[in-house]
């Protein structure tokens, strides 16, 4: 029986806190919610994240999140082909 199994409560939990932040991404934070579903191979949370870019496209390259980040990555950005 797994009802009550840390380990399902543990993922149980850590899901939960992937689908808040997905609620929660905005165009000021929408880059590091991308690299951070990046990380650790949330794809749903990174498509997510990657909508938001997308949506915000011109407001995200002239912030400072994005100013600040290494060529590769700021690369991957500016590859979004749809991108508005």
């Amino acid at each position: 029986m797994l009802h009550g199994h840390p380990k399902l409560s543990n993922y149980s939990c850590i899901c939960f806190h992937f689908r808040y932040m997905g609620m929660n991404i905005t165009k000021e934070n929408c880059l590091n919610v991308y690299f951070f579903a990046s990380i650790y191979d949330v794809n749903f949370l990174k498509a997510e994240a990657r909508e938001k870019i997308c949506k915000n496209y011109q407001a995200v390259l002239k912030s400072q999140d994005f100013i600040g980040l290494p060529p590769e990555r700021a690369s991957e950005i500016l590859a979004f082909s749809d991108a508005k």
